[in-house]
């Protein structure tokens, strides 16, 4: 089953990365934002450690500043840590417990949308699957050669999403739970594992001491709590369950707790290889569940887990499961998942050959109409800017800055403009050019702003209309109807410089 595990992976990374060349709807906001991050290279950015930006400067310098350029970036990690977790089922179990594990998850939509969008998922997952690997390598089979890879996979993976630090939790917990490797969590090796995968993180804890430790201060704002009745709990757990549902396949996941509800009557029978999973997969799915309990569950908060629990979900079905239907089951939910992953594919080409864009059913409306609007402000951009040197100044979300940086013509620098008294995005930490540099700017508001804001009009000494473009998603009658982009054009001279 080897050989048709890696066509099957082949042929769906081919065919995603053919439908990155005709995909209808633009970067999403979180893609541009970090792929402006990539042009102002550093060790610590304002959310998140500084991976997505390096790994979004590299592809740009090999592959150039493109569309398509995210879209291999993404399917390269993806499908990398697919592999991973095929390699690592394999060696914990069998070349059929491997195939459908990652079958399942090929065939998810959720595996689907991820595969085609470059944030700090794609290279996180990567190296959460590659950890996963060397760990089980240097503890369940006790290579010491790979503890030194094991390291690296944290290090690397801190340097992608602070989630990294629940690994070293799991593995400490699988230490626990496993009466054979109990000794384990207190051995030298673990101790230089954790320390020096740590370390990959001075530099960035460095750079947040020079900045009023911003990322913590962001990463906090996750876990803070709302009052809630026992009414909205219970509403929020409903929510989160639904949304996996979706996200995994409604059979799948279904099985996949019955599975793990399995795992725990049995625990007195289960094998090493089982707690090992389960205590990256099973525990943390709980754990998240009754995180419900005192704030709202970002749906791909749990992606890690799935490769472990996929891979707990296939053993027991083809090692353990007594009754033959469970099998047909699983293959059920496996081929019900792949028909949802098409849909995903195929919904919003649909919208767009409907002539829907735009509509409540177009789930894609965030990101649409982004290339449309810029390349019809770039003409007005450019005849500004050979007047005089002016730099660009967004007035407007951070999406609608970002998203201006990467499709305005000759992707400029774009600065913007935060009303409110306190930092919310790297663009603030980046702050306004100084005085020296520039005289004149060229101001951009977005539909979030009607005016010019007075804090605005107070760095310049005049600000003159100029025009406004928009791009709205329907044609003839119902456009009136249709909400679009609109972008507001201002020429400000007499720049008085950041205060």
């Amino acid at each position: 089953m080897t050989k048709k595990f890696y066509i099957i992976l082949a042929a769906v990374f081919f065919f995603r990365l053919l439908y990155a060349f005709i995909v209808p709807f633009d970067l999403v906001a979180d893609e541009a934002y970090y792929w402006d991050w990539g042009r102002q290279l550093s060790w610590g950015y304002y959310s998140k450690p500084p991976m997505i930006a390096w790994l979004n400067r590299g592809f740009g310098e090999l592959l150039g500043n493109y569309f398509t350029t995210l879209k291999i970036a993404a399917l390269l990690f993806g499908t990398g840590g697919v592999l991973l977790t095929f390699l690592l089922a394999k060696r914990m179990f069998n070349e059929t417990v491997a195939f459908w594990a990652c079958l399942a998850m090929l065939a998810s939509p959720g595996n689907a949308a991820l595969n085609l969008i470059f944030t700090i998922d794609a290279p996180f997952l990567f190296f959460w699957s590659f950890a996963l690997f060397v760990a089980w390598r240097c503890y369940g089979e006790g290579s010491n050669h790979h503890a030194w890879w094991l390291t690296l996979a944290i290090g690397l993976g801190l340097l992608s999403k602070q989630m990294m630090f629940a690994f070293m939790g799991m593995l400490l917990l699988f230490f626990a739970l496993s009466k054979r490797d109990r000794k384990t969590a207190l051995s030298i090796k673990t101790y230089i594992i954790f320390l020096a995968g740590t370390c990959f993180l001075l530099p960035v804890l460095y750079w947040n001491s020079q900045n009023d430790w911003i990322t913590f201060q962001h990463t906090a704002h996750h876990f803070q709590s709302k009052p809630i009745t026992a009414l909205g709990i219970l509403a929020r757990m409903g929510e989160f369950l639904g949304v996996q549902l979706l996200l995994i396949s409604p059979i799948t996941f279904t099985l996949l707790i019955y599975a793990l509800y399995r795992t725990i009557r049995d625990w007195k029978n289960v094998s090493r290889e089982t707690i090992f999973l389960f205590s990256f997969g099973g525990v943390a799915l709980i754990f998240v569940l009754f995180m419900c309990i005192r704030q709202s569950i970002n749906p791909n908060w749990p992606a890690a887990f799935y490769c472990t629990m996929l891979v707990l979900l296939s053993a027991w079905v083809w090692q353990k499961a007594e009754n033959v239907k469970i099998q047909t089951w699983f293959k059920r939910g496996v081929y019900l998942g792949a028909f949802l992953a098409v849909v995903t594919y195929l919904y919003p080409l649909g919208i767009s050959v409907l002539n829907m864009e735009g509509t409540r059913l177009d789930v894609a409306l965030r990101i649409r109409g982004w290339k449309e609007v810029c390349r019809a402000a770039s003409p007005v951009v450019r005849s500004l800017q050979s007047d005089t040197n002016s730099f660009i100044l967004c007035v407007g979300t951070r999406q609608t800055a970002s998203q201006l940086a990467f499709y305005l013509e000759g992707q400029p620098r774009i600065y913007r403009m935060n009303e409110d008294a306190y930092v919310d995005s790297q663009y603030d930490l980046w702050g306004l050019p100084d005085k020296s540099a520039f005289k004149n700017a060229i101001v951009i508001l977005d539909e979030t702003q009607p005016v010019i804001p007075d804090k605005v009009a107070a760095y310049f000494g005049t600000i003159t209309y100029v025009n406004v473009v928009e791009h709205t998603f329907a044609s003839g009658e119902d456009k009136a109807k249709q909400k679009g982009r609109q972008l507001k054009i201002y020429r400000a001279t007499g720049y008085k410089g950041s205060q």
